[in-house]
């Protein structure tokens, strides 16, 4: 696993938890690159990935759903378990902050090293995915690689 933190994920139901709210953490670091950004290029990156999260956002809630049993909106993972889910999250997520005013580059490198560790961390979920939930999840896991694969073209396409 990329984090101790995250080998204490032993089940779908923790895991599309988690990735739900990881998801959700990408939106918003990309809609706030997408604001923030001057570079054309860069915008134009940034807007087609937040398209791309809004898309597999459905799925994940989709998955949600199939695999627990209630939609998002009848759980705001309250208690210890939504606290433990918070936590795994926010483990990942510190990757996307940004401590003083991004240039540019800042937000390009975040992306790099959030997607990344994003798709480290799908492969160590796997095995948490079999039928009749692993098409799905393996499109996600499909879309994180060519997510990082697209910025990491980027600066190759200039």
């Amino acid at each position: 696993m990329v984090n101790n933190v995250f080998a204490s994920i032993r089940s779908a139901d923790v895991a599309i938890d988690f990735i739900y709210k990881l998801q959700i953490q990408a939106i918003a670091f990309y809609d706030s690159a997408c604001r923030r950004v001057d570079d054309s290029g860069l915008k134009n990156l940034f807007a087609s990935l937040l398209k791309e999260k809004r898309l597999r956002l459905k799925t994940i809630e989709a998955l949600v759903g199939s695999i627990s049993g209630w939609s998002l909106d009848d759980n705001d993972l309250v208690g210890e378990y939504g606290l433990f889910v918070k936590m795994l999250s926010e483990e990942i997520g510190r990757l996307l902050v940004l401590e003083t005013a991004p240039a540019s580059n800042d937000y390009l490198d975040a992306a790099r090293t959030f997607e990344s560790k994003t798709a480290d961390i799908l492969t160590d979920l796997k095995p948490f995915f079999g039928d009749p939930y692993r098409t799905d999840f393996e499109a996600i896991c499909l879309d994180a690689q060519n997510h990082l694969q697209k910025r990491s073209d980027y600066p190759n396409k200039r």
